[in-house]
C-alpha cells in the first residue's frame, strides 16, 4: 500500500467520523486520492482560510496530509472542549 493510499484511507474514515459527530448527512467520498483531496474541502466545515490552504496545496499527497491534519486538529479541539456534536435542529437561538 502506498503512502497516498494509506493517507486516503485514514482521511476517509476521519471525515466520516467528523461528519457523524456533527450530525451531518453522510456523503460518499471519491475513491481516487486526487478527487478525495479536493472533496475534503467541501466535506469538512472549514473556515475559508483553512479551505484555501487545503486547496492551494501543491499536490495530492500534500492536500491529503493537510486535510487529515485539519480533521485531527478539529477532533482534538472538540475533545479538549468536551464538544459532543450539534443539537438536532441546529444551534440554540440567541433570542
Amino acid at each position: 500500500m502506498t503512502r497516498v493510499s494509506r493517507i486516503s484511507s485514514k482521511l476517509t474514515v476521519a471525515i466520516r467520523d467528523y461528519r457523524a459527530r456533527r450530525g451531518m448527512l453522510p456523503s460518499e467520498p471519491p475513491s481516487d486520492p486526487t478527487g478525495l483531496s479536493y472533496w475534503a474541502a467541501r466535506a469538512l466545515d472549514l473556515a475559508p482560510a483553512d479551505a484555501q490552504l487545503l486547496l492551494a496545496s501543491v499536490d495530492t499527497a500534500t492536500r491529503l496530509g493537510v486535510a487529515l491534519r485539519m480533521v485531527q486538529r478539529e477532533t482534538a479541539l472538540e475533545a479538549s472542549l468536551g464538544v459532543m456534536g450539534t443539537l438536532p435542529g441546529g444551534p440554540p437561538s440567541l433570542n
